[in-house]
């Protein structure tokens, strides 16, 4: 039995032997408006339907996996439009480290 594990579960082995491994993703936090929220919820719900609908259906049908790519796209436009939430720690570490960036630019 190999120890390796699949390469797109926790990076390639050459990833891990030149020490490159992919940086960690922030979490986004965004504040929605009522409507924004509403929104999100409906389209949640709409793609949860035909997501279990299909999972009980024999015959499969393209349209539906079409829909519910178009829901998820509209559901990540809406997310999109939502007003960005910094934490003031990120705030902070953002500031530092493009300070920190500028300073060691040669030439400046």
């Amino acid at each position: 039995m190999s120890t390796v594990a699949h390469p797109t579960a926790l990076g390639s082995i050459v990833e891990y032997a030149a020490g490159h491994w992919p940086a960690r993703t922030v979490p986004i936090c965004r504040r929605t408006t009522p409507t924004q929220g509403r929104a999100l919820e409906i389209l949640g719900h709409a793609v949860e339907y035909l997501a279990d609908s299909r999972l009980y259906d024999p015959v499969e049908v393209p349209s539906d996996g079409t829909a519910i790519r178009t829901l998820m796209s509209c559901s990540r436009q809406v997310f999109a439009e939502c007003e960005l939430i910094q934490p003031w720690h990120q705030r902070v570490q953002t500031a530092l480290l493009w300070r920190r960036r500028a300073q060691k630019i040669p030439g400046r």
